[in-house]
């Protein structure tokens, strides 16, 4: 998460002060929310890892099930949540008025894309859970690689895809979370 919005900010940055701080303002919040399902997580990957120490594929599989599936209910409770009271969350924050449409469009796409990431952040416990880890952490690197390239693009347009500003950083980040 921190990946991305340090990626978003450095190209965003260009565009000028208000959409550096709209990026900027998002961050502390979206912060939270990863560090709340990575909480979630850490519970679920603690008894997978007990289970696959034990060899029980039953319970390793049930129990991933059952983390999986409640925390893609949980996610998409959020993001609406969020989605939804987005403009209220940004005022709150204290936006100023020429930051605040630019905050609230972010932040807004930022909550489309959270139940990928927290997918992302439930697989790769999961994982570490039966002791995978490389796989997880190439994923992690070829999307924000991917981040990398497609901001710009998004941010600043190229050929038929049209510049589209702050909210092309927030589109371009929420593509590579679901890829």
């Amino acid at each position: 998460q921190t990946a991305y919005q340090l990626v978003d900010t450095f190209w965003v940055g260009r565009l000028g002060a208000s959409a550096m701080a709209a990026v900027s303002l998002s961050f502390p919040l979206l912060f939270l929310l990863s560090s709340f399902i990575g909480g979630l997580a850490s519970a679920g990957t603690i008894l997978v890892a007990q289970y696959f120490g034990k060899k029980d594929r039953v319970m390793v599989n049930h129990l991933s099930g059952q983390t999986i599936g409640f925390i893609t209910v949980l996610s998409l409770i959020i993001s609406t949540g969020g989605y939804l009271a987005s403009r209220w969350l940004v005022i709150k924050i204290g936006a100023s008025p020429e930051v605040a449409p630019l905050a609230t469009t972010y932040l807004q796409i930022s909550f489309i894309g959270l139940t990928a990431s927290f997918f992302y952040t439930i697989y790769q416990s999961l994982m570490r859970g039966i002791g995978q880890v490389k796989i997880p952490m190439y994923l992690i690197l070829a999307s924000v690689i991917l981040n990398c390239i497609l901001d710009p693009l998004f941010i600043y347009g190229v050929g038929p895809l049209p510049a589209m500003g702050v909210a092309g950083a927030a589109w371009a980040t929420i593509l590579t979370e679901f890829l």
